[in-house]
C-alpha cells in the first residue's frame, strides 16, 4: 500500500500554502537565472511575490522584498543601466540557487546583498 505524505501542513493549510510560494518563488529565480523571459519582468514578479508574503512565516520574503525591489528601481531609475542591473538581477538569482536552501547560507546570502550589494542601512 502506497502512503501519501501530504506537503508539511499544519493550521488550515498555513504551511502548504507557504511551501507552494517557496516553490513558486524558486521557478522565477531559476527564469531568472537561465534568461527565460525578460529579466526585468521576471525580477518584477519575484518582487510582488516576496512583498506580498513578506510579513509570512518564511522570512526570507522579506529580505528578498527589498533586493528585488533594489535591482528593478536600478531599472526603473537608470534605465541606461539596464544591462547592468540585469547582471546583477542574474547573479542575485545564480547565488540564491546555490545555496540549495540551506539556512545559514540564506541568512548570510540575504545580509550581504541587502547591506553590501544593495546599500540598505544595517540598523
Amino acid at each position: 500500500m502506497l502512503i501519501r505524505r501530504p506537503l508539511i501542513a499544519y493550521c488550515c493549510g498555513r504551511k502548504t500554502i507557504e511551501t507552494e510560494s517557496r516553490a513558486a518563488y524558486l521557478a522565477l529565480i531559476r527564469r531568472l537565472a537561465v534568461g527565460s523571459g525578460d529579466r526585468y519582468d521576471v525580477a518584477v514578479q519575484i518582487w510582488k511575490i516576496s512583498l506580498a508574503r513578506a510579513g509570512s512565516d518564511d522570512w526570507i520574503y522579506h529580505p528578498s522584498w527589498l533586493i528585488w525591489g533594489c535591482l528593478t528601481d536600478w531599472v526603473e531609475n537608470r534605465p541606461h543601466e539596464r544591462e547592468e542591473a540585469e547582471a546583477e538581477m542574474i547573479e542575485a538569482a545564480n547565488e540564491f540557487l546555490a545555496l540549495d536552501g540551506n539556512p545559514t547560507s540564506e541568512r548570510e546570502y540575504f545580509g550581504r546583498w541587502v547591506y553590501d550589494r544593495c546599500g540598505y542601512e544595517r540598523t
